[in-house]
């Protein structure tokens, strides 16, 4: 199994943990009556409830690392040793160079440190959804797609700065739809991602190795059938 496939556990939580240096005493809660009107940004550190606070939908932040996640209960901390880990919902997944996260009704938001989360228009959220097939299509093959990008970056020889800044963005990307696992494309992405760990080493005669190229081919099968 490609490497990637132990990167879900720290989207799940693990991640979470390592966000906490520093962060001191749990955020404020905002959980009271619904205010006149809900904003679609949320601008400030705390803990929300989602269809009181602050409007259900998909938002994102271009904060790269973050403390953020979705819970059952206004109390969950991720700092408590002994929180009650059935609480917990979701963690953001990458999307760009920030992250993204899905917000229900009901559901309470805990953001600490993060830059704003803003609201995306649900057309724009579906496009974009690694969870869903046409959205991870559209990540992969789409314009700018992930797959095109990642190409470009499997040559031989060592990359600049740059490039190591763009196979890290790619990457992300990619890994938005393992860690969604996203089905027929999961593993494939996954794929991609350690290809670009060490892009030089699956490089033949100046182009990518016949496996990768096979990785691809899957892709756009899976993408072009949809």
């Amino acid at each position: 199994m490609w490497r990637a496939a132990r990167r879900v556990g720290i989207t799940g939580g693990a991640l979470l943990a390592t966000a906490l240096a520093g962060c001191g005493s749990g955020p404020a809660q905002h959980t009271g009556a619904p205010p006149t009107s809900r904003a679609a940004t949320i601008s400030s550190d705390g803990t929300f409830k989602v269809g009181v606070k602050v409007p259900a939908g998909v938002y994102v932040t271009k904060s790269a690392t973050c403390l953020a996640y979705t819970a059952r209960t206004a109390t969950f901390t991720v700092e408590s040793d002994d929180a009650d880990n059935d609480s917990f919902i979701a963690a953001p997944s990458p999307s760009g160079s920030g992250q993204r996260i899905t917000l229900k009704a009901g559901q309470y938001f805990t953001t600490q440190n993060c830059a704003p989360w803003t609201k995306m228009k649900a057309a724009r959220a579906a496009l974009d959804d690694p969870a869903t097939r046409s959205g991870a299509c559209h990540i992969l093959v789409g314009p700018n797609g992930a797959v095109a990008q990642a190409l470009a970056l499997v040559k031989p020889g060592k990359a600049t700065a740059a490039e190591k800044r763009k196979r890290s963005e790619v990457q992300d990307r990619l890994f938005a739809i393992v860690a969604a696992r996203t089905a027929k494309l999961q593993n494939p992405a996954g794929e991609l991602v350690d290809v670009l760990d060490a892009p030089s080493y699956f490089v033949k005669d100046g182009r990518p190795v016949a496996d990768v190229m096979r990785t691809v081919a899957r892709i756009k099968q899976v993408c072009h059938s949809s």
